[in-house]
């Protein structure tokens, strides 16, 4: 069986840190959310950093090239014009960060409007965009309808933002707001109402893997369904496809407990148990009671060991192992200092 580096390093996941073996790596971002407003009339405004671990300026700007090229290159096939509609440098304290406003469809004229930012902040490249829509009760027009959307909400929007982005070398000293590996989203500055995201550690790069989502789900929680109502559909599913008594996943784990200062409920499961070298394991905790606030966001957190459900992608640790890595890693999970979680650890 593969060991974890005994090295720990911390990391932020949102308004918490979370310590985990260094060769877990950076967390990849695919998607934060960030909400102005939570009535029916909300905006939205979503954040991207799938790649997680720092990288030089020049690799940023030939990203960004790239993508701008993209945008220049595709046609919108009715109207036969580029998606790409205008870019433009956004100054910020940061650097320089590029605007691209672009059709969102490749093929009608009745395309509305994407605007995303890209920005270099704390040796990371960031995507935010958002998009722009005809205004409430225009009429819908059959040609050229992005040239009577108006975008500059969208992108004041936007540009305010990403001029308030704030990078932070050490997430102990990280100070108040949303951290994503190392850029801080603060909402009194920034002003939105809302901040969802999931942060996706993943050791080793192959295909026996460990995975850790760390699902922050903001004020406004999660749906009403219980861990325990998921894991047992998950089990009825999985039965119903069949298969040997033995193959089918079994509970090893299941506890009511206190992380974080939040209150928890954990499930583990383990598959494939007729071989014990080819099985797997999935762990996950959620809190579902309570009144969300910032600082105590809804949140879940999954681990798996080997793609469960999948026999030829067993994991690389053994139930001892998956067990311990789970009960570690969760009781380091605290709020951030600037949040109002402990002092941070000397240096």
């Amino acid at each position: 069986m593969k060991t974890f580096s005994p090295n720990l390093r911390t990391h932020c996941v949102g308004r918490y840190l979370i310590d985990l073996p260094e060769d877990m790596g950076d967390p990849s971002v695919d998607l934060a959310q960030f909400y102005y407003g939570l009535d029916k009339n909300f905006k939205k405004v979503e954040a991207y950093m799938p790649q997680g671990a720092a990288m030089e300026f020049d690799e940023f700007r030939r990203r960004v090239t790239v993508r701008m090229d993209e945008l220049k290159k595709e046609k919108n096939v009715e109207m036969e014009i580029p998606l790409l509609l205008r870019s433009e440098v956004v100054p910020t304290e940061n650097g320089d960060a590029l605007l691209l406003r672009y059709l969102s469809n490749e093929n009608y004229r009745i395309s509305s409007i994407k605007t995303e930012i890209h920005a270099y902040v704390n040796k990371r490249h960031i995507r935010i965009e958002s998009a722009s829509y005809l205004p409430e009760g225009a009429p819908r027009l059959d040609e050229d309808r992005y040239k009577v959307i108006d975008p500059s909400p969208t992108e004041d929007r936007l540009k305010h933002m990403v001029r308030n982005l704030r990078g932070a070398k050490d997430p102990q000293r990280a100070g108040e707001g949303f951290c994503m590996n190392g850029i801080v989203f603060d909402a009194q500055r920034i002003g939105y109402d809302e901040e969802k995201a999931v942060f996706e550690f993943q050791w080793p790069k192959e295909k026996g893997w460990v995975k850790l989502d760390v699902d922050m789900m903001g004020k406004t929680g999660q749906g009403k369904e219980t861990l325990s109502g998921m894991f047992a559909e998950l089990l009825t599913l999985i039965g119903q496809l069949g298969g040997v008594e033995s193959d089918q996943p079994k509970s090893v784990w299941h506890m009511r407990q206190e992380r974080a200062g939040l209150r928890v409920e954990e499930y583990g499961m383990q598959g494939w148990d007729q071989d014990s070298s080819a099985a797997q394991f999935r762990f996950s905790a959620r809190n579902d009671e309570g009144q969300f606030t910032w600082a105590r966001p809804g949140l879940q957190i999954t681990l798996d060991a080997g793609q469960f459900g999948i026999s030829n992608y067993p994991s690389p640790l053994s139930r001892d192992q998956v067990e311990q890595a789970w009960d570690a890693w969760l009781s380091s999970l605290r709020l951030s200092p600037g949040n109002g979680g402990p002092a941070p650890k000397p240096r």
